[in-house]
């Protein structure tokens, strides 16, 4: 008996005939993009800033340089927040500024996915660019990226264009796309700065290795192609440097290109060691995570192409893949987020490697999409209760929609068992929108600070505001308050001022916003204090507006 199933055969990889289980895996998996996101409001840590700073954009007319509270914020390039303001700008009208935030993510990501699917569709088969799309729609990682205001949906849909084109330029020798190659690359880095070009730079080089023969005329256009990107990006870069200044232009380059990079800037957080990614990335690929076990027990199935362009495709993708995750392990700054774009090639490498896999790994696989499915009735089921900082129990809630979500996970389950990878996508995007159904509710109690700062704000006398500021505010908190009331905090950084303020002896201030005990911690004891307004999250966090003991609200 054959050890390995075969998941696609020779008539599948070249054409998918009508299959309903494919139809409905299909519908479920695009209704990801187009469910929770519009139910709530900005979340923390990331979504106030990032909404924030196009609100900005729209109301002070700055499109060089962004902006977080007034004050110059300048980690990345501009590109993202042009498409958030300009989304503002036309449906802020119909839709809130998150929503809108939030639907462009969504957008980003389903072009992402087209993007994928049209080149593997036309250089490796209908049947695979399926599996492809399905499998990318439905990890973890891109999951959170479709539904999260964040940069990463367009830095991955730029990145994505940009080496799809450029391996499509190298395989049909075809110079137009190889200029689109490099206009998507100067896209990418308006959107993140000097990462981008890194990242695309690996599966470049690999591919204009393997390719070597293509002609002169074709490596010759890469210089033009290179002087057109960098026209895009000089023309943005010394708009801003001439706008901005020295001084911002060496923060935005040295301390947030540079310096992230490298790990010099350690007081910009997010510092790990090399291996920090090889815990989180079976999260961010879930649950197709688990095909990386064929890479063990078969590596040199990935390189039994059997056509020199298919070959030149894998080794580029996992150039994609695999050299990317070595040097963004190697970098000194890690998030989960930096490898989203990285997604698309897993998900390409994953589609191609499954035309065929051990027994064992498909019973495998049926248990871990059981599990899932039992999962997702739980959630379906119960409400997780909720105390002043944690979750103190569960209760019997059922929910009519997430049941029907639920139901189809195991309908998915138990009937579709022609094609495992086909049940994985149906069951494990019927999870995910149970869980939206389900979570989003309790996790807006959690992260959902707006209503917190609208009464802590209500707690102050409009007559006091001029006379307040704040102290060791973070991003989130900053952008929070012109966001949900409108008033803009100044920041004193000045410990010595701020003593000042505290002793009553301020001609500017009188009372000062921090945001836990923690904040209070300096060098040498402050002067005596008393609270005047005082509100806590569901979370550690909290806001204090403290002042002298001499000082009454």
């Amino acid at each position: 008996m054959n050890r390995y199933l075969s998941g696609l055969n020779k008539r599948d990889i070249d054409s998918v005939g009508f299959d309903p289980w494919v139809m409905l895996a299909v519908i479920l998996s695009l209704l990801l993009f187009f469910t929770g996101i519009a139910d709530h409001d900005v979340w923390t840590p990331d979504e106030p800033r990032e909404t924030q700073m196009a609100l900005e954009m729209v109301e002070n007319g700055n499109w060089l340089i962004p902006m977080l509270a007034g004050e110059p914020f300048v980690e990345k390039p501009p590109l993202y927040y042009w498409s958030s303001a300009a989304g503002m700008m036309l449906f802020g009208g119909v839709w809130s500024p998150a929503t809108i935030a939030r639907a462009l993510s969504s957008l980003f990501a389903l072009l992402t996915v087209c993007a994928l699917y049209l080149f593997v569709h036309y250089h490796l088969g209908s049947r695979i660019a399926v599996t492809a799309s399905l499998m990318l729609i439905t990890m973890g990682g891109f999951v959170e990226m479709s539904h999260w205001i964040r940069i990463d949906a367009l830095l991955t849909f730029l990145i994505t264009a940009s080496v799809l084109f450029f391996m499509d330029a190298h395989i049909r020798e075809s110079s137009g796309h190889l200029f689109l190659g490099y206009i998507f690359l100067g896209l990418a880095f308006l959107t993140k700065g000097l990462v981008a070009i890194a990242v695309v730079s690996v599966p470049l080089a690999v591919l204009v290795l393997m390719t070597r023969g293509c002609g002169r005329k074709l490596y010759a256009l890469h210089i033009l192609g290179g002087m057109l990107m960098l026209g895009i990006i000089f023309l943005w870069a010394v708009s801003f440097k001439n706008k901005a200044g020295e001084l911002l232009f060496n923060e935005w380059f040295w301390d947030n290109q540079i310096g992230r990079f490298l790990g010099t800037t350690r007081h910009l957080g997010h510092i790990h060691g090399p291996t920090y990614y090889l815990g989180i990335i079976w999260s961010v690929l879930f649950p197709w995570c688990f095909l990386l076990f064929l890479w063990v027990v078969r590596p040199f199935r990935l390189f039994k192409a059997n056509r020199k362009e298919e070959i030149t495709i894998i080794a580029t993708f996992l150039a994609w893949a695999v050299g990317v995750l070595i040097l963004l392990s190697i970098a000194g700054t890690k998030r989960s987020v930096y490898l989203f774009p990285l997604l698309p090639a897993f998900a390409a490498l994953f589609a191609w490697n499954v035309q065929s896999w051990p027994r064992w790994l498909n019973r495998f696989l049926i248990v871990v999409f059981g599990l899932i499915a039992v999962i997702g009735l739980s959630l379906a089921l119960f409400e997780p209760v909720l105390g002043e900082s944690h979750l103190e129990s569960l209760r019997f809630q059922p929910k009519p929609l997430a049941l029907l979500f639920s139901f189809l996970s195991f309908l998915f389950l138990i009937k579709c068992r022609k094609d495992t990878i086909i049940r994985g996508v149906g069951v494990t995007a019927a999870l995910y929108l149970t869980a939206i159904v389900s979570l989003v509710p309790v996790f807006d109690k959690i992260k959902n600070y707006p209503p917190v700062v609208r009464q802590f704000y209500q707690k102050i006398p409009q007559d006091r505001l001029p006379s307040i500021c704040g102290w060791n505010l973070d991003q989130t908190t900053r952008a929070l308050f012109p966001y949900t009331v409108d008033w803009t905090i100044p920041i004193v950084n000045d410990e010595e001022r701020i003593r000042s303020i505290l002793r009553g002896e301020d001609p500017e201030y009188s009372a000062v916003i921090v945001q836990t005990e923690k904040s209070l911690k300096t060098k040498s004891p402050l002067p005596e204090t008393s609270i005047l307004a005082e509100e806590s999250f569901l979370t550690r966090r909290g806001l204090k507006l403290i002042a002298g003991t001499h000082q009454q609200m």
